[in-house]
């Protein structure tokens, strides 16, 4: 597996980290985290905004195939770990119906109206099951 850094004026393009990708997975190396720059003392030139970050990700979701596609993520300042940065395509929700935004900008409606989930006690985790059907969060 594979960790890039994202790097402005070096692979900040579709067209680069592309074609990076394509060939990590040509030659058997998965390409698992884009990472965005550390915020580090002497690299400041080489950062590169998060929006870019994130808009850069869903022209690579869109144009590369899926096994291709890294994480992208930052890893927080102080220790505090990894969090994951992506496009968020559940734009809205009313009631069961959601609003979902593809990768080109295209939006269109998903009825969310399935049966509820139930553990089917299969007894491979051991543990309780979780809830799988919770509200969607409310900033959505």
């Amino acid at each position: 597996m594979s960790q890039t850094v994202l790097l402005r004026g070096v692979n900040d393009c579709s067209h680069v980290l592309g074609k990076l990708f394509q060939e990590l997975v040509q030659s058997g190396v998965k390409p698992y985290y884009l990472f965005q720059l550390d915020d580090v003392s002497g690299a400041q030139h080489f950062k590169v905004k998060l929006r870019s970050g994130v808009n850069l990700m869903r022209v690579l979701r869109r144009d590369i195939s899926g096994l291709c596609i890294p994480h992208y993520a930052l890893d927080i300042t102080g220790g505090l770990g990894k969090v994951p940065l992506d496009y968020s395509y559940l734009k809205k929700s009313k009631g069961n119906a959601l609003l979902l935004e593809n990768a080109a900008g295209v939006t269109g409606t998903y009825l969310d109206d399935g049966g509820q989930s139930r553990c089917s006690k299969c007894g491979l985790c051991g543990r309780k099951p979780p809830a799988l059907d919770t509200e969607l969060p409310s900033f959505i």
